[in-house]
């Protein structure tokens, strides 16, 4: 017998859109559907920016960053946040980093979504949001801040301008060369290599820090 109910519901909210999702349908099916949502559920999509939460089910992160790009295609609108309800997760704190929740903002932010690969280069006059991976041999160079929803492992120039406010945020931050206004490092030989929270590199007193994301100093 074809099961024909969806797998998933949009619920209003005051601060946004929350993603009910069935825990025991597979994931190509809740993906299809909420593809089905977004078309038959525009008046959610009519604002320029949303916050996104999701709930019944555990996403991986390749599922978030599957849900999360779907949204940002099919939709048209900026996803702000996209969250795990009541457990701020990973993609949360970055694109809030992307859109200056510490402090450091640009009107105007980038979105690629997919794997930027060798030889290919992403260079926007704003912030640029990768929901995907940066492989070695790619190049990211964007005016103000760079916020990776995957692992950093190419070459990023943030505050491409001079600004040594930028920062770089990265679930994994090990870039080939990393540089910051008209600074450059590279990631430290000794790193842990599955960390728990999103990692960040900023400027501080002439010198690139990099540390956890959530322990980023004001």
């Amino acid at each position: 017998m074809v099961n024909l109910s969806s797998s998933v519901t949009f619920k209003g909210t005051v601060n946004g859109l929350t993603i009910v999702m069935n825990e025991d349908d597979p994931f190509e099916k809740i993906l299809s559907d909420i593809e089905k949502k977004i078309t038959s559920a525009k008046k959610f999509f009519e604002e320029g920016n949303l916050a996104v939460r999701y709930r019944g089910r555990k996403l991986s992160d390749e599922e978030q960053r599957q849900i999360l790009r779907l949204l940002l295609d099919k939709s048209g609108v900026m996803i702000n946040s996209f969250s795990e309800e009541a457990n701020l997760s990973k993609q949360d704190d970055s694109l809030k980093a992307a859109y200056g929740a510490n402090g450091n903002s640009y009107e105007k932010t980038k979105i690629f979504c997919g794997t930027v690969r060798s030889g290919q280069e992403v260079r926007y006059d704003g912030n640029v949001v990768i929901v995907g991976d940066v492989n070695p041999g790619a190049n990211v160079i964007a005016k103000g801040n760079i916020i990776v929803v995957g692992s950093l492992r190419g070459m990023v120039h943030a505050g491409s301008d001079g600004d040594p406010d930028a920062y770089i945020v990265a679930f994994r931050l090990r870039p080939m060369q990393l540089r910051i206004a008209d600074i450059i490092t590279r990631a430290p030989e000794e790193y842990e290599e599955k960390p728990e929270t999103p990692e960040i590199a900023y400027v501080r007193d002439g010198q690139v820090y990099i540390g956890s994301y959530c322990f980023m100093p004001s």
